[in-house]
């Protein structure tokens, strides 16, 4: 069975098929942006409000005005945090992969491809675990002219600043022949 997998592949290496398949050129595409979950970041804030709700009920049981508090509370809380969350983490992208030449961006159900040519510059700005970095697109996308990640920080991805200044430069190097 060894030597027919081996002619196998060295029979592929001639015809320019890679016999591991697709998972040997997982190399090629870098991932520069931290994990979130749905669930934290779509979901909980509002199970969260609600928990709050239940509680501020449960407390006021008995008295006349418990169930409208309870729901005031609810009802006034989650718009402050759709607010809130709409301008800020809610803006930021979910996964942002290096592709060599272009970033693949996914933002809740939206997923784009941005040329490396068409982002003007990036920006950096240090954050409590990784950094927030910030992209700015020459030509407005889907997810807007400024597309915000988050990056992780060196515990988690230890190579993560090179690869965040190895994009710095390429768009660098663009700026410079333009």
């Amino acid at each position: 069975m060894r030597a027919r997998d081996g002619a196998h592949a060295s029979a592929c290496r001639g015809l320019s098929v890679d016999p591991f398949g697709p998972v040997s050129h997982a190399s090629a595409v870098q991932k520069i942006s931290a994990p979130h979950s749905t669930l934290v970041k779509r979901v909980l804030p509002f199970a969260t409000m609600a928990a709050a709700s239940a509680w501020t009920y449960s407390s006021h049981r008995g008295e006349q005005y418990a169930l409208e508090l309870a729901l005031l509370w609810f009802v006034v809380g989650s718009i402050a945090l759709w607010v809130l969350l709409r301008r800020g983490f809610w803006r930021l992208a979910d996964t942002v992969e290096d592709q060599g030449g272009r970033l693949v961006i996914t933002r809740w159900k939206t997923r784009i491809e941005v040329p490396i040519a068409n982002v003007k510059a990036l920006r950096r700005k240090p954050a409590l675990n990784g950094s927030n970095v910030t992209l700015f697109l020459s030509a407005p996308s889907a997810l807007g002219s400024e597309i915000s990640f988050l990056a992780p920080g060196r515990r988690t991805m230890r190579d993560i600043e090179d690869k965040l200044e190895a994009l710095a430069s390429r768009i660098a190097k663009r700026d410079a022949r333009q």
